[in-house]
C-alpha cells in the first residue's frame, strides 16, 4: 500500500448510502447528519466517488434537501490520481 501525504482540504467521508434509504429514495435524516460534522447549506461542497457516478447521487440529494453550492466532481478519484501522475512526468 502506497500512503500519499495530502493537504487538510477539510473532506469528510460519509458512505452514498447514508444519503438514500432501500428502496433509493433520498433519506430526510441526512441534513442532521451532514449538520452534525459542520456541513451546512451555505458551504460548497465537493462530492467525489471513485469514477463519479455515485458522487452524481449524493449530489442530487443534496440540491434536493437545499444544499445550492453541492457540486460533483465528475471524473471521481481515479480521474485525479491519473492527473496527478501525468503531471509528476
Amino acid at each position: 500500500i502506497e500512503t500519499v501525504p495530502t493537504p487538510d482540504i477539510g473532506a469528510v467521508n460519509i458512505d452514498w448510502r447514508e444519503f438514500i434509504d432501500p428502496t433509493g429514495k433520498p433519506k430526510t435524516t441526512i441534513a442532521a447528519r451532514l449538520e452534525g460534522v459542520g456541513i451546512t447549506k451555505d458551504k460548497r461542497i465537493i462530492v467525489i466517488s471513485s469514477r463519479g457516478v455515485r458522487s452524481a447521487l449524493v449530489t442530487h440529494v443534496l440540491r434536493r434537501f437545499g444544499y445550492s453550492k453541492a457540486a460533483n466532481y465528475a471524473g471521481g478519484h481515479l480521474e485525479l490520481l491519473a492527473r496527478s501522475k501525468s503531471q509528476k512526468k
